[in-house]
């Protein structure tokens, strides 16, 4: 799983703190079509992705004021 950390610093002194919108996130979970329905419904890859996409983005907003990111509310999205 990747979850990708911008660079605040660069970002900060190069762009003047921009704020980020983050317009779509998501995640594929690999061989999901050949689940069982119990295993569909055991969804910790699903689970583990919001989780560490979360706590990045909170990293980037918590980091020192100086360096860090403006992040605009995001959604988690999918299929019903």
């Amino acid at each position: 799983m990747c979850v990708c950390k911008i660079d605040n610093a660069f970002c900060s002194s190069r762009y003047n703190r921009p704020v980020i919108w983050v317009t779509e996130n998501g995640v594929s979970v690999p061989d999901e079509s050949n689940e069982s329905l119990p295993g569909v419904l055991n969804d910790t890859f699903r689970i583990n992705f919001y989780r560490d996409y979360m706590q990045a983005a909170m990293a980037a907003i918590s980091e020192d004021q100086a360096r860090a990111c403006s992040l605009a509310p995001a959604l988690a999205y999918g299929l019903s």
